[in-house]
C-alpha cells in the first residue's frame, strides 16, 4: 500500500534524554492510523518534527515519498493538522480566521460558501463571534473546521477530542469519517479510546520513544486473546522456578518477578497457563481487551505489559515460530 508519511529510525533528544529513539513507522494513504501511549511516550514531538516545527537529531521522514529537510514547506499546502494546544492568538472574530485560511487555500472559494456554513452548523459555530472569548472547546471545533477549509489530503490530529463533551467527540468522530469515505488520510493521536476503535484502521503504540506496535487494529486484538501476565504470589517460589519454566518454555519472557506470554492456540494457551499457575502458584492477568488494557496502560500502567516489549525477544521465543499469532507479534516490533 502507498505511504503517506515514512518516519525512519528518528531520533530526536533534549539534552542527554531521548525522546524518540530510533523510532520507524508508517502512515497508510487512504487509511485512519491511530497514534497512542502514555502520556509523555513521545507522541506530540513526533507529530511536530512531521510538521518540521522542530528538528528531529537524525533519521529520515518522506512525505508521499518526498524526503523531508529543514527548509521544506511546500508538502503541507496538502496537510491539515490540529495541534494539541490552541495556539492561536487571534483577536478578531472566527470568520476572520476562515478567510485568511480561504486566502492562501481557496479550494471553498470564499467565506460564504454554504459548505462553510453547514460546519459551522454542524459543530455551533457562530462566526461573528470572537476567538479569544471563546471556551476551550469551542476553540477546538472552530480550529478543526479551519483545517477542514483547506480541503487536506492528510490531516494530522493531536489530541482533537481533548476538552470536549460526549456529543461534539461524536461530531468529530463523523466529521472524520467522512473524510476518510472521501479518500484522505488521517493521522490521530488520542488518548481517547472511543476514538481510536470507531475511527482507525490501523494503531501505531509508542512507549518511552520506541514503538513497540503497529498494525491493524484486528492483529492487535487477536495478539491480545492469547496474551497472559502471570505475577507471583510468593516470589522465592517465583524465582525457584524460573530457570525450569524457561528452559521448558522457551517462549516464556520474564521481567522481575512476571512471565508474559502468547500462546500459538488455545490448547497450548491453556496448557501453558495451567502448569506455570501450578509451578508457581502465581496469579495471572488474561489481556484480551483491548480498551480496558489500554485504559491501564494510559491511567494506571499494567506493571510489565509494556516492558516486555522493550528489549528485542530472543531466538526460540514465540515471536521466531511460524504460526499465525506469532506473524503478529513479528510486525509488533520492526
Amino acid at each position: 500500500m502507498d505511504s503517506a508519511i515514512t518516519v525512519n529510525n528518528l531520533v530526536k533528544k533534549s539534552g542527554k534524554k531521548i525522546i524518540l529513539d530510533h523510532i520507524t513507522f508508517e502512515v497508510h494513504k487512504g487509511l485512519s492510523t491511530g497514534f497512542i501511549g502514555p502520556n509523555g511516550a513521545g507522541k506530540s514531538t513526533a507529530i511536530k518534527c512531521l510538521m518540521n516545527l522542530i528538528n528531529k537529531d537524525s533519521g529520515d521522514i518522506f512525505i508521499n515519498r518526498v524526503k523531508l529537510n529543514r527548509e521544506s514547506f511546500l508538502y503541507k499546502k496538502s496537510f491539515g493538522y490540529l495541534p494539541e494546544e490552541n495556539t492561536v492568538y487571534f483577536r478578531g472574530k472566527i470568520k476572520d480566521i476562515f478567510r485568511l485560511t480561504l486566502d492562501f487555500y481557496p479550494y471553498y472559494g470564499n467565506i460564504k460558501n454554504p459548505e462553510i456554513a453547514n460546519y459551522c452548523e454542524i459543530f455551533h459555530i457562530d462566526m461573528d463571534e470572537k476567538f479569544k472569548n471563546l471556551s476551550f472547546g469551542n476553540k477546538r471545533k472552530t480550529l478543526f473546521v479551519n483545517e477542514l477549509l483547506k480541503n487536506p489530503e492528510t490531516l494530522i490530529l493531536d489530541e482533537p477530542t481533548n476538552g470536549l463533551d460526549i456529543s461534539h467527540r461524536e461530531l468529530f468522530t463523523e466529521a472524520i469519517l467522512k473524510l476518510k469515505e472521501k479518500g484522505k488520510t488521517v493521522f490521530l493521536s488520542s488518548h481517547n479510546l472511543s476514538d481510536i476503535e470507531n475511527i482507525c484502521d490501523r494503531i501505531i503504540l509508542i512507549h518511552h520513544g520506541k514503538i513497540i506496535f503497529q498494525n491493524t487494529l484486528e492483529e492487535f486484538k487477536t495478539f491480545l486473546i492469547h496474551t497472559f501476565l502471570f505475577y507471583a504470589q510468593n516470589k522465592i517460589l517465583f524465582k525457584e522456578k524460573t530457570d525450569l519454566l524457561i528452559y521448558k518454555y522457551p517462549f516464556l519472557h520474564q521481567f522481575q518477578d512476571k512471565f508474559s506470554f502468547s500462546g500459538k492456540d488455545k490448547t497450548e494457551t491453556q496448557h501453558t497457563k495451567s502448569a506455570i499457575r501450578g509451578q508457581t502458584h502465581g496469579k495471572y492477568i488474561n489481556i484480551a481487551d483491548f480498551q480496558s488494557v489500554l485504559e491501564k496502560i494510559f491511567q494506571h500502567g499494567l506493571p510489565g505489559f509494556i516492558n516486555i516489549y522493550e528489549e528485542n525477544i530472543p531466538k526460540g521465543s514465540v515471536l521466531h515460530s511460524n504460526n499465525k499469532i506469532n506473524n503478529v507479534h513479528r510486525n509488533i516490533i520492526k
